[in-house]
């Protein structure tokens, strides 16, 4: 399910997983958030969002590490980056004063893909709540 501030209703086709979980995931974790990632790459529905593959890929400690973050970030749908999602950023930026609330743009960017390309996003960042429209992917903590 996705779960909005407005409500419950049909999760969209395809999630984008925020680079916090994905850090769960590559650290080999055993909790709910990685197993629903799983759950997800065998369903084939995520997504990545081009701010995530950066924030993944910046934060590697290693050039190895990198590496094979990078292969394998490739292996998933990538979000075009498009005149829209900029046009979608700047629009959610104004309507969630994302300024007032230190929202960073890798934030905002991360909601306006997904906003744009119809998916939901796998978050626990509270900086995407200034956002009522993003649709949230829900699932068991």
């Amino acid at each position: 399910m996705t779960r909005t501030r407005r409500g419950t209703k049909a999760a969209p086709a395809a999630v984008v997983v925020d680079s916090h979980f994905w850090v769960e995931y590559f650290s080999h974790k055993k909790n709910k958030a990685v197993a629903e990632i799983e759950r997800l790459l065998r369903r084939d529905v995520v997504r990545i969002a081009e701010p995530v593959r950066y924030e993944l890929l910046t934060g590697a400690r290693t050039t190895g590490e990198r590496a094979y973050l990078a292969g394998v970030l490739r292996a998933l749908p990538s979000l075009d980056t498009t005149e829209t999602v900029w046009a979608e950023t700047v629009s959610l930026a104004v309507e969630g004063k994302a300024h007032l609330n230190r929202v960073p743009l890798s934030d905002v960017l991360i909601a306006a893909h997904c906003c744009v390309h119809g998916c939901s996003l796998m978050t626990r960042d509270p900086h995407f709540d200034v956002f009522p429209r993003l649709a949230r992917h829900a699932f068991p903590d």
